[in-house]
């Protein structure tokens, strides 16, 4: 018979009794375990992509740090708009002193250079400083002891109750005031006097009050009224006080050389409006001796900005790399957790697309040689592109390749600098100037000096008509802009042998030979003679200046043939007259190459237009942002209605037959000039603080310093509109959305767990009653059967 009922042991989960280790196979405690868990899968899943997704977004802040910081080194380089805190690096400014009697400059005046100080020699004389009055009481056997009379009483070395005024202030002393008192109620109103007044203890028994000016100069001289007899007086004049220092202005001779020095006086010893940006501090005459006073531009901080740009660029291609890392066997690491990610990738490509043709690949040739020529390019200054090997960092750990960064060769940018500052100014900043100075740049972007032309090419027109622009950035012209059009043709020759004549007797025309005698290339004579050589040949055309070079190529011993390149207006590089039969039938020449190059004529706003054109020889072609300048007219009439009163004129010199409207904003004294959205200005915005009619001429560049703070600046903040947000961070954002979304729907699944697992909690918890009671039941039979057996004798 059965004896128990044994399902497992107990044991007690989440404060209840469950059946576990069961002898039929039934673990309940695993089983409960397997279920929760796989009712929590989900969740468990949704917590890894919460941790995936804030290591990137970990990284992602590291990336906006860094673009943060290259944003702050180029805006020093860019040449900053008046709403930024930065000041324009190349023009910062460095003072240097000496002086003709071999002491210390700095003992006498002192120099202070703000961003943009002109750049010039002085010379400077100190023939004395500025003072402020000081006057001087009688003398007072103490400070304590009453020196007020009654009022009216008129005695010397003594005050009388009332009041006088210094400098108009109003001080009022009373009857048995003591000396500290008079003191006190004349600084009572020093705020108003601009005087000060101090008790000067000469000795124990001799005090007397002392006033001095607040200010220096001559106009802050201290002025007493006394229409009340306040203070005693002979002959109508007040015998209290004495001028023991007189206010006076400073004075200095100022000027460009010793011949040209000019009186300069001002009521300070700080004089900030001598030299735009310069503030002078005088300490002390200089007895005779001249200060000489060098301002120069400040090369050591514009070097030091340059580098902290070529860094600050450097960390993101090296936060790049090392989010692209790999093992030995070429998976990702587990730190690579943006190796696919679409916003490091732009983010990397927009930079790098601005950086492409800016770099050189190695320090250019011309450092190395000495002949530096003036720079157009950030390759030219000496930074280059230059890639990191796999290493080490300092604390041992492993660092990837990184690529595409930039070396600064600090020799190459300081030659620059001395050398062509403009130049390499250009390369970074941006530069705007306008025939008038009531208009200047407020914000811009980097479509600003974009243009689109139309270009239409006819080369059946005579020389010099062939080419010509007939529409800037959407807009007609009143006439066209007449462009240069040349063509250069390669013509290569016949085989021949370049030993030997290749020039026959006159009128012997050989295919394969010359004959003697004169034929004109270009319209120029060229005369070859009986036996000539190859060479002779192409030394005879070189000297002739036809605009064409000879030279001769070799494919074998027994093969050297000649050619010839030209350029010349027009589309035909090379033309030949030969009357006399030289050249032999059929033609010795036929065309390797022919190109045309358009070109901007000299003197012209478009003379740096430079583009190839391969096209059929009739037609108009569009070239897009072939200048790196934008010049245009600007006029302005402020008496016209709204929408009229700014419009772009002229592009390039050239008069637009239907102008561009700007919008035209008042506000106070000034007004703000904007571009209309879908135009070619759109990105343009510049203040006017002019009025009536007014016809501006502006022109405008832009260097790669100020097109990469734009880029980044719109990878931080996106197009700047209204909610306009950066694409880092709206990614962060979305991850952000995404970790918050998930967590609720991990909390909602915990909660579908805990309530699932006290459902099979009270289902075994259940299931263990039953048993007991079935345990129960069998005990009780037990018993009976086993007294049944004792009853039957068994």
């Amino acid at each position: 018979m059965v004896s128990q009922i044994s399902f497992g042991q107990l044991n007690t989960i989440g404060g209840k009794q469950v059946l576990s280790g069961s002898q039929s196979g039934i673990d309940t405690n695993a089983l409960i375990t397997a279920l929760t868990t796989a009712k929590a899968a989900p969740a468990t899943a949704d917590q890894t992509t919460i941790t995936a997704n804030q290591a990137k977004i970990t990284a992602l802040t590291t990336l906006k740090t860094d673009l943060q910081t290259l944003q702050t080194s180029l805006d020093a380089l860019r040449n900053p708009t008046i709403d930024s805190s930065a000041d324009n690096t190349f023009g910062d400014r460095s003072p240097f002193l000496t002086i003709s009697n071999g002491g210390t400059p700095s003992n006498y005046i002192g120099v202070t250079t703000g961003n943009g100080a002109p750049i010039g020699n002085y010379l400077l004389q100190v023939d004395h400083l500025a003072t402020a009055e000081t006057d001087q009481s009688v003398s007072f056997p103490s400070s304590s002891a009453s020196i007020v009379n009654a009022s009216g009483t008129n005695t010397a070395g003594q005050f009388a109750a009332g009041t006088f005024k210094i400098n108009g202030a109003s001080i009022t002393l009373g009857q048995g005031a003591s000396l500290s008192d008079v003191a006190a109620a004349i600084n009572a109103q020093s705020g108003n006097s601009n005087v000060t007044a101090s008790i000067v203890q000469l000795s124990s028994s001799n005090f007397v009050l002392q006033l001095t000016g607040n200010n220096t100069g001559a106009s802050n001289a201290i002025t007493i009224t006394d229409p009340s007899g306040v203070l005693p007086s002979t002959s109508g004049h007040q015998t209290m006080f004495s001028v023991t220092q007189a206010a006076q202005n400073s004075q200095i001779e100022f000027g460009t050389s010793a011949g040209n020095l000019q009186t300069v006086t001002r009521p300070s010893n700080q004089i900030s409006d001598l030299l735009s940006g310069v503030t002078l501090s005088l300490y002390a005459p200089t007895a005779g001796a001249t200060v000489s006073l060098a301002i120069d531009k400040n090369n050591n901080s514009i070097a030091t900005a340059v580098s902290n740009f070529t860094t600050a660029y450097n960390a993101i291609r090296t936060f790049e790399a090392q989010q692209t890392a790999v093992d030995s066997t070429g998976a990702l690491l587990p730190t690579s957790v943006l190796a696919n990610d679409s916003t490091m990738n732009s983010v990397v490509n927009q930079l790098a697309a601005l950086i492409s043709g800016q770099a050189s690949i190695a320090i250019p040739s011309q450092y190395q040689s000495g002949n530096v020529t003036a720079p157009v390019r950030m390759g030219d200054v000496g930074i280059s592109l230059d890639s990191i090997p796999k290493g080490t960092d300092s604390s041992g750990n492993a660092t990837p390749a990184v690529s595409n960064t930039l070396t600064l060769d600090p020799t190459a940018l300081s030659t620059n600098l001395e050398s062509f500052f403009n130049n390499v100014s250009n390369i970074f900043q941006f530069n705007f100037t306008a025939s008038s100075s009531n208009l200047g740049i407020y914000q811009r972007d980097n479509t600003v000096t974009n243009s689109t032309m139309q270009v239409a090419i006819d080369t059946s027109q005579p020389v010099g008509s062939q080419a010509k622009v007939v529409n800037i950035d959407g807009s007609g012209l009143v006439s066209s802009i007449p462009l240069n059009f040349q063509t250069t043709t390669v013509l290569q020759g016949a085989s021949m042998l370049n030993t030997g004549g290749v020039v026959n007797a006159a009128g012997t025309n050989n295919a394969g030979f010359f004959a003697a005698g004169t034929f004109q290339i270009n319209g120029v004579n060229v005369t070859l003679n009986q036996n000539d050589t190859l060479s002779d040949v192409a030394n005879e055309i070189n000297a002739a200046n036809t605009g064409v070079t000879a030279s001769i190529v070799s494919n074998s011993n027994t093969d050297y043939r000649l050619v010839l390149t030209g350029t010349a207006n027009g589309t035909n590089g090379i033309t030949f007259t030969d009357p006399s039969g030289v050249l032999p039938t059929p033609s010795m020449f036929t065309t390797q190459s022919s190109t045309s190059i358009v070109s901007g004529k000299s003197g012209t706003d478009l003379s740096a237009l430079n583009f190839v054109y391969s096209g059929s020889g009739n037609e108009t072609v569009t070239e897009t942002n072939a200048l790196t300048s934008k010049d245009f007219t600007l006029s302005v009439d402020t008496s016209q209605p709204a929408g009229s009163q700014a419009e772009i004129t002229k592009i390039y010199g050239a008069t637009l037959s239907t102008p561009i409207a700007m919008t035209y904003t008042a506000s106070g004294g000034s007004a703000l000039i904007s571009g209309v959205a879908g135009t070619a200005f759109s990105g343009l915005q510049m203040v006017y603080t002019g009025s009536g009619s007014q016809s501006i001429d502006v022109s405008m560049s832009q260097g790669i310093a100020d097109k990469m703070y734009n880029a980044v600046t719109n990878i931080l903040n996106g197009n700047g509109g209204t909610g306009s947000v950066g694409m880092v961070d709206e990614e962060i954002n979305n991850l952000t959305t995404t970790d918050n979304n998930l967590q609720t729907q991990i909390t909602t699944i915990n909660n579908q767990v805990s309530t699932y697992r006290t459902q099979l909690l009270n289902t075994y918890a259940q299931l263990e009653a039953a048993i007991s009671s079935a345990n129960s039941l069998l005990s009780l039979l037990s018993a009976q059967d086993n007294a049944a057996l004792v009853n039957s004798g068994h």
